[in-house]
């Protein structure tokens, strides 16, 4: 960890010696990248052996800032409301009972003839974002690096299955945690940059008892996304 914030410390060192400077000290800095707009591929990481993921999942992001820079503006930070809707592909059927809500979990085998089994989820986010950009160059770009966490509540969730037979939607999927918080990053120049998040809460609460079909429930307490993709800022 050290070694990495001394290379974040070097590398905008000496990206500034290239910048252009500001000759008017007496400008306030501008307000950048208070839009931010994230599509990136969620992976289950502490998976069981049975899952299997496809290349379908889908993360989108949509962030509303306001930045605070210090002094010219190179350093600051972000913060605001975001918006996330994610969706994860995979064989991990789920259902729910609609007299008590509890929760039908089981693996699609391998040879299940099925379109489509997705997990969908919707949160809404607070996140704060630590700010490091070099001065603007002649075109007015600069690279960034922003390295910033979220905390969020659960708004809305279903599951969807649908094979050549039948198309099922169960909505609000109990066993899911309501509550999510992580990491992320954002590293780029212009209005592109690369964008990750680790979520550090697990998506499903091991320690619920209302699934009625999987007898070992509790492998999922370490299940966790991570989320890698670009973002681009208005």
């Amino acid at each position: 960890m050290k070694k990495f914030v001394q290379f974040i410390v070097l590398f905008f060192f000496t990206l500034n010696c290239f910048s252009q400077e500001n000759e008017n000290n007496d400008i306030p800095p501008t307000k950048e990248d208070q839009i931010i707009f994230d599509i990136s591929i969620p992976i289950l990481l502490n998976t069981p052996n049975e899952l299997q993921q496809t290349w379908g999942s889908t993360s989108i992001n949509f962030n509303l800032l306001k930045d605070i820079p210090f002094g010219k503006g190179n350093v600051g930070l972000a913060t605001g409301i975001a918006f996330g809707w994610d969706g994860y592909e995979n064989n991990l059927n789920i259902e729910t009972n609609p007299i008590n809500g509890n929760g039908k979990y089981e693996f699609l085998a391998d040879d299940s003839t099925y379109n489509s089994n997705k997990l969908r989820t919707l949160f809404v986010d607070i996140p704060i974002e630590f700010r490091l950009r070099t001065n603007k160059n002649k075109n007015g770009n600069y690279f960034r690096v922003y390295l910033g966490a979220k905390a969020g509540y659960l708004l809305n969730s279903f599951s969807k299955h649908k094979n050549e037979e039948s198309h099922q939607r169960f909505y609000n999927i109990q066993e899911l945690n309501k509550v999510r918080y992580g990491v992320t990053t954002r590293i780029g120049f212009a209005n592109w940059n690369i964008f990750a998040y680790y979520q550090l809460s697990s998506l499903i609460d091991g320690d619920k008892n209302t699934i009625n079909e999987m007898s070992d429930f509790g492998h999922f307490k370490l299940m966790n996304p991570l989320s890698i993709g670009i973002s681009f800022n208005f």
